[in-house]
C-alpha cells in the first residue's frame, strides 16, 4: 500500500505544466479570459431607420495590448467586439458618405455586455461627432443580478482594503464578515446572501479559489491588487457549479506605459474613541479592544517589457496590527490559569498584564502578473499571488491568556492561461493552483482544560499540533461561439469543462512529543473536562495522524445567449457534473492509547454522483432602447461535495477525540494512568467525535436546489440605474447523520430536566416553570462498537427554503459623484438546523451535518427573517478634495438561550435550546464609515493623495456575539463593535 502524500507535489507539478504552456504554446489584454470577459455589441442605422452594413467598429483603450480591435456590421447592421478585458474604452463608427461617430467613456466590466446602437447621419468624409459620458448601465443580456465594482469605486469609498470582507460589503444582498476599518482581515470571510452562506464560488483570475470545505479558511485576496471584481447573488448560469455567492476578481495588468503607486496608512490608540457606557460597566467591562497601532503600507507597479507584446505587472503589501484584548477570564479563573506578567513563550515579550492581553498580526503578501501577446490571435497570461498571516492570539472572554494557539498562515493561488480568438470563435484554456497551509503552535505545557459549567478554558490550545493542508487544482478550457441569424435570432454558445482536484489533510503533530513542526512545547495527547470545577470527562486524542481526503471533480457545460429580434435573450443551459470523494489508502503510527495502534487502511470510496443541472433565465428589453429590462428564470443546482465534512467523516485516520468518565484519584487536577478505563467498548466510554466510524450509504441522494428569481431593471437617467428582485429557493435531499446501530427510534428513554431559567439555577424566580426533555439510548447500544454512522437523506421533511426580495439603486463615478443604495429581506424555513442558535451553514444544510437523532430536533427550526440595507457614495469637489460614506444597517442575529442538563447514563450531559430560535435577537447594527481626502497634482501626471477616514463615526458598541448559556454571564457580551477610529493614509500615483 503506497502511503506517501508530497505536501508540495502539486505545487511541483503546477510549475511544470506552466514550462510546458510556455514551451507548446509561447502565446494580452486583446484577449479577455472568457469568464471575465465583457462585449460590446449594437446595431447601426441611418436617419431613416435603415440598417447599416458595412459600417467599420473600432474599439481603443489603454487595457487592450494591442492598438486596436476591429469589426464590420452585417448585413443585419450588427456587430460584436468580443472578448474584451475590462476598462474605458472609445468606439469610432465609419461609414463612407456618412459622419463619423466617436463614443467616449464606454466603461466595460467583468462580464458585462454593453449595448451601443448608433443612428449615422449623412455628411462628408472629414464630419465627425463625439458622443461622451453616456456608457450603458443596465445589461440587457445577462439574466442574473451583479455587482461591478470597479478599480475606482474600490478606492473611492472608505473601506479597511480587507480583502473579500470588503468586496461583499459593497454589494447588494451579501452579508459578510462584519469588521471596523479592516478589523476583520484577518477572519475567513462569509459569503451569505439571502439567508444562506453555503454553495459559494469565488475566483481570482480565473482560478477557483473556494476551499473544498464548508466555510471560507484560506480564501484572503490581496484588495490593494484588485482592478475589478464582480459579486452575483442570484441567476448564476450553467457555468457556475453553484448557487451561492459568485465572486470574480481580476488583477490590476500591465501597459505600454509605466503606472504604479504606493500606499501608506497609520492608526494608534490615540485616535481611538471610546465606547464603553454604563449598561457594559454594569457587566464588568472596563474597557474595550483597544487598537495599539496599525499600519499598512504597499508598492505596486505595471508597464512593458515589450510594448504591445510583454506587459508586467507586481504588487507588495505588509500590514501590521497589535490589539489590546481586556482580560475578563478572571471571572471564571481556576486556580491553576498562569497568573499575570505570564511572558509569551513564543516572543518573548510580557504578553498578559494585569487587565489585557495583546494581539499581534502580521499580513504581508505578494504579487505577480505577466501577459504576453504573441499575436492578435493568441495570448498567454501567468499570475501568481501568496499571502501569509502571522497571528499570535489573544483569549476570547472565557479563555485563560496562553489558552489560544498561535497561527501562522501561507495561502498561494497561481495560473497559467492561454487565449486564442480564430474569426467568431474563442478559445481559452487555464490552469489554476491554490493552497492553504497552516501551522498552530502552543504556548504552555499545562494540558488542555476546560470546564462545561463555567465554560472556562485553560491551558494548552486546543487546535495545538494542528497543521491543516488543503488545496485545489483546477483546469478548465472554454470555446465560444457567436453565431448570427439562424433560428430566429442570434446565437452566442458556449461550452467548457472543469477539471478539479482537491484534498483536505487535517494533520496532526503528537503533543507528547512535538516531533512535527510545531515548536518544542509539550502538553499531552488529551484534554481534560471538568464540570463546575470537578474533575468530569478526559478525551483522549488519537495524535499523531496525517489523514488526506481528496474530491475530484468533472463538470461540462453547454449554453446559449439566444437573442430574438434584438429585445428578448433566452439564457438556456445544461450543465454535467460527475463529483468523486474518496479517502485514499494511507497509514498512521502509533498514538499513546491501546485503541490507537499503528494500521494502515484501504481506499473508502463514496457514491459518486453523476448529474445534470438544466439553467433557464430570459431578459426582455420592454422599452427597446436598452434602459427596461425584466428578468427571471429557474435553475437546478447539484451540491458539489464538500471534503469536510463529508468525506473526512469516513476517514478512519482521521483526528478524533475519544470522551471517557475520568475520576481524578490524587486529586491533582490532571490525568494518570488508571483514572480513567481506555476501552472503547468499557463503561467508561461516552462518545467518540471527529469521526464516528462512519460507513458509506449506497443509497445517498445527492443534494439539490431549485431557485426561482425575477426582476426589472431600468436606467432612470445617465449612468443610473434601479433594480427591484424577488427571489425564491428550495434546498432538497438534504443531509442527516444517521447512527447505523442507533437509529433515530432507538433514543427512547427520556431525561426530563427543569429549566433553570437565565440564571442557571433551579428554584429561583426566573425559573419559567418548564421542563426539558431529551433521550438516550439503551446501555447495550453503548461503546464505540455501535457508534457506526451514515449520511442519509430522510425526505421532504427536512427541505428547507427561503424567501428573500431586494431593491438596490446604483449610480456609476460620472460627473464627480456615484452612489449605491440597497435593501434586501429574506425569510427562512428551516424545520431542523443547527443545534447552535445562530444559524450556519452547517445544520441539515447541503454539506451539513445534523444528526438524525430527537435531540437534534429540539428548537432548532429557524423561520426567522433578516434583513439588510446598505448605503455608499461620493462626491469629488473642486481642486482635488472628495467625500465619501458608508452606512450599513444589519438586522440583529436571532438567537435561543441555551441549558446545558445532565442526568443520562449514555448521554451524561447536553446543551440544548430551551426555546425558538428568534426568541431573543442581538441589536441591530447601524454602522457608518466616512472618508475625506485631497489630490494634489504634480509633473507629468503624477498624483499625490491624503485621507482621513473615520471608522464606526457613530462610535456604536453593540454585541456581535453573546453568552447564549444560561448562567452567571448569560447574555455577557464575548465580542463587541469597536470604538470609533480614525486612520490617516498618503498615497502616491503615478
Amino acid at each position: 500500500m503506497n502511503c506517501t502524500f508530497g505536501r508540495l507535489g502539486n505545487r511541483g507539478g503546477f510549475v511544470i505544466w506552466l514550462l510546458l504552456a510556455s514551451i507548446f504554446s509561447l502565446a494580452s489584454e486583446s484577449l479577455a479570459g472568457q469568464q471575465n470577459a465583457a462585449s460590446i455589441v449594437g446595431q447601426i442605422r441611418d436617419e431613416s431607420g435603415a440598417i447599416l452594413p458595412g459600417v467599420t467598429v473600432t474599439a481603443r483603450s489603454s487595457a487592450l495590448q494591442v492598438p486596436e480591435v476591429s469589426t464590420v456590421t452585417d448585413e443585419r447592421g450588427e456587430y460584436r467586439l468580443s472578448p474584451l478585458p475590462i476598462g474605458i474604452y472609445s468606439v469610432d463608427y465609419t461609414l463612407s458618405g456618412f459622419q463619423e461617430i466617436r463614443r467616449e467613456s464606454i466603461q466595460l466590466t467583468i462580464g458585462f455586455t454593453a449595448r451601443l446602437d448608433e443612428i449615422m447621419k449623412i455628411g462628408g468624409v472629414q464630419e465627425s461627432v463625439t458622443v461622451a459620458g453616456s456608457s450603458p448601465v443596465v445589461d440587457v443580456s445577462s439574466s442574473a443580478s451583479t455587482t461591478k465594482l470597479n478599480r475606482e469605486t474600490l478606492e473611492i469609498l472608505p473601506t479597511g482594503r480587507s480583502g473579500i470582507n470588503d468586496l461583499l460589503a459593497q454589494a447588494p444582498g451579501t452579508r459578510g464578515e462584519y469588521g471596523t476599518g479592516g478589523s476583520n482581515m484577518n477572519t475567513n470571510p462569509s459569503f451569505r446572501a439571502f439567508g444562506q452562506s453555503n454553495e459559494y464560488w469565488s475566483t481570482l483570475e480565473g482560478v477557483v479559489t473556494t476551499p473544498p470545505l464548508t466555510g471560507g479558511p484560506g480564501n484572503f485576496y490581496d484588495y490593494s491588487s484588485m482592478d475589478e471584481s464582480v459579486v452575483q447573488t442570484i441567476g448564476n448560469d450553467a457555468e457556475m457549479p453553484r448557487r451561492g455567492v459568485y465572486l470574480a476578481s481580476v488583477v490590476k495588468s500591465g501597459g505600454n506605459q509605466l503606472h504604479g503607486s504606493g500606499f501608506g496608512s497609520y492608526t494608534n490608540d490615540t485616535f481611538q474613541s471610546a465606547n464603553i457606557d454604563d449598561a457594559l460597566r454594569a457587566q464588568g467591562f472596563t474597557t474595550t479592544n483597544k487598537l495599539r497601532k496599525r499600519f499598512d503600507i504597499s508598492a505596486q507597479a505595471g508597464g512593458k517589457i515589450i510594448e504591445n507584446k510583454l506587459w508586467y505587472f507586481g504588487a507588495w503589501r505588509r500590514r501590521n496590527e497589535t490589539t489590546e484584548v481586556p482580560n475578563s477570564f478572571s471571572i471564571v479563573r481556576p486556580p491553576f490559569a498562569p497568573p499575570a506578567g505570564t511572558p509569551d513563550r513564543l516572543s518573548g515579550e510580557l504578553y498578559i498584564s494585569n487587565t489585557a492581553a495583546l494581539q499581534k498580526l502580521l499580513q504581508p503578501s505578494y504579487t505577480g502578473k505577466i501577459s504576453y501577446q504573441m499575436s492578435a490571435a493568441n495570448r498567454i497570461v501567468g499570475f501568481v499571488q501568496r499571502l501569509e498571516k502571522h497571528r499570535i492570539n489573544a483569549p476570547s472572554t472565557f479563555q485563560s491568556p496562553l489558552s489560544p494557539a498561535d497561527e501562522q498562515t501561507w495561502t498561494w493561488v497561481a495560473k497559467g492561461e492561454w487565449q486564442h480568438v480564430r474569426n467568431s470563435v474563442v478559445f481559452d484554456v487555464q490552469h489554476g493552483y491554490w493552497d492553504f497551509d497552516v501551522v498552530y503552535p502552543g504556548r504552555t505545557t499545562e494540558p488542555t482544560s476546560s470546564d462545561t459549567v463555567t465554560q472556562a478554558a485553560w491551558g494548552d490550545a486546543t487546535s495545538h499540533g494542528n497543521l491543516p493542508y488543503d488545496y485545489r487544482t483546477s483546469t478548465s478550457g472554454t470555446v465560444s461561439w457567436y453565431k448570427p441569424d439562424v433560428l430566429f435570432g442570434n446565437h452566442d454558445l458556449k461550452a467548457g469543462v472543469l477539471w478539479s482536484a482537491s484534498d483536505i489533510s487535517r494533520i496532526w503533530d503528537n503533543r507528547r512529543t512535538n516531533t512535527g513542526q510545531t515548536p518544542n512545547l509539550t502538553s499531552g495527547n488529551y484534554y481534560l473536562i471538568f464540570r463546575n470545577g470537578a474533575p468530569f470527562q478526559f478525551q483522549a486524542l488519537n495524535t499523531p495522524v496525517h489523514p488526506y481526503n481528496q474530491d475530484h471533480y468533472l463538470g461540462i457545460f453547454v449554453k446559449d445567449g439566444w437573442t430574438i429580434r434584438r429585445r428578448l435573450t433566452a439564457n438556456l443551459g445544461l450543465r454535467f457534473s460527475r463529483d468523486n470523494g474518496f479517502v485514499p489508502p494511507q497509514c498512521r503510527e502509533a498514538g499513546d492509547w491501546p485503541f490507537t495502534p499503528a494500521q494502515c487502511f484501504n481506499k473508502v470510496q463514496l457514491k459518486i454522483f453523476n448529474s445534470f443541472a438544466p439553467r433557464m433565465a430570459a431578459s426582455y428589453d420592454v422599452t427597446g432602447d436598452g434602459k427596461t429590462v425584466v428578468k427571471g428564470g429557474w435553475a437546478r443546482f447539484d451540491h458539489m461535495r464538500e471534503i469536510t465534512p463529508e468525506v473526512d467523516n469516513l476517514n478512519p485516520n482521521t483526528f478524533t477525540q475519544t470522551t471517557f468518565t475520568w475520576r481524578d484519584l490524587n486529586g491533582n487536577n490532571n490525568y494518570d494512568p488508571g483514572e480513567v478505563n481506555l476501552d472503547p467498548n468499557g463503561p467508561d466510554f461516552i462518545s467518540i467525535s471527529g469521526t464516528s466510524a462512519a460507513i458509506p450509504s449506497p443509497n445517498e441522494k445527492q443534494p439539490k436546489v431549485d431557485e426561482f428569481s425575477i426582476s426589472i431593471e431600468r436606467e432612470l437617467v445617465r449612468n443610473m440605474a434601479i433594480r427591484a428582485t424577488w427571489i425564491y429557493s428550495r434546498n432538497f435531499n438534504a443531509y442527516r447523520l444517521a447512527g447505523v446501530e442507533r437509529p433515530y427510534e432507538s433514543y427512547n428513554i427520556p431525561i426530563t430536566n427543569p429549566d433553570p431559567g437565565p440564571d442557571g439555577r433551579v428554584g429561583t424566580a426566573d425559573d419559567p416553570g418548564t421542563s426539558v426533555t431529551y433521550y438516550e439510548y439503551a446501555a447495550a447500544l453503548g461503546g464505540l462498537r455501535n457508534s457506526d454512522t451514515t449520511l442519509v437523506n430522510p425526505g421532504s421533511a427536512n427541505d428547507h427554503s427561503y424567501k428573500s426580495y431586494e431593491i438596490a439603486a446604483s449610480k456609476r463615478l460620472a460627473e464627480n459623484w456615484q452612489f449605491n443604495a440597497s435593501y434586501s429581506s429574506t425569510t427562512s424555513n428551516i424545520p431542523f438546523g443547527s443545534l447552535m442558535s445562530v444559524p450556519t451553514a452547517g445544520g441539515n444544510l447541503p454539506g451539513g451535518t445534523l444528526p438524525l437523532t430527537p435531540n437534534a430536533e429540539i428548537f432548532t427550526a429557524d423561520y426567522t427573517r433578516e434583513w439588510l440595507g446598505k448605503l455608499s457614495g461620493a462626491y469629488i469637489f473642486p481642486k482635488g478634495f472628495l467625500g465619501s460614506v458608508n452606512f450599513e444597517h444589519r438586522s440583529g442575529i436571532p438567537f435561543a438561550r441555551q441549558v446545558q442538563f445532565s442526568g443520562g447514563k449514555q448521554i451524561p450531559n447536553i446543551v440544548l435550546n430551551v426555546e425558538p430560535i428568534g426568541t431573543r435577537r442581538l441589536p441591530n447594527l447601524n454602522t457608518l464609515d466616512l472618508r475625506g481626502a485631497k489630490t494634489f497634482n504634480l509633473k507629468q501626471g503624477r498624483k499625490a493623495e491624503a485621507r482621513v477616514n473615520i471608522f464606526n463615526a457613530l462610535n456604536i458598541n453593540g454585541a456581535l456575539s453573546v453568552n447564549q448559556r444560561s448562567g452567571a454571564t448569560f447574555l455577557r457580551p464575548t465580542s463587541l463593535v469597536l470604538p470609533r477610529v480614525f486612520d490617516l493614509s498618503l498615497s502616491y500615483i503615478f
